[in-house]
């Protein structure tokens, strides 16, 4: 393989394995999002339960418009932005109890695994001067 092809284009990440992870991340923070809107009409009976949703909603909603714009350029700040949505997926057990709980915090190790995964294509990025924030 080349090493043009080998460098990252601002159209999106570069490496098989960075595809991948920003497609996880993306499959998954839409889905929550969607989950979540539907949330609020459908499985709150009450005010407490229609704001959880309301925040998940919302913190989902901003995460994938990251995901979609300044991630896929690989602007290192959208990357750490990114691990707010994956700590509140990881605290989700302190207030939600078990089993949903802990669908949050497997969902929390699959979202820190696929940021772990991009993360060597935001350093590459970085060192060519793509990453003009950092």
């Amino acid at each position: 393989m080349s090493e043009q092809a080998e460098i990252a284009t601002p159209a999106g990440p570069s490496r098989p394995v960075a595809r991948i992870a920003w497609v996880v991340l993306v499959v998954l923070t839409a889905g929550y999002a969607v989950n979540h809107v539907a949330g609020i009409a459908t499985f709150s009976d009450n005010d407490t339960d229609r704001l959880m949703f309301a925040v998940f909603a919302g913190l989902n909603v901003e995460t994938l418009i990251i995901l979609l714009l300044p991630y896929r350029s690989r602007r290192f700040w959208a990357w750490a932005v990114t691990w707010v949505s994956v700590a509140v997926f990881a605290v989700c057990p302190i207030w939600v109890e078990p089993p949903i709980g802990l669908f949050y915090l497997g969902t929390a190790v699959v979202l820190a695994a696929a940021q772990l995964a991009a993360l060597p294509d935001f350093i590459r990025a970085g060192k060519r001067g793509g990453a003009p924030d950092r």
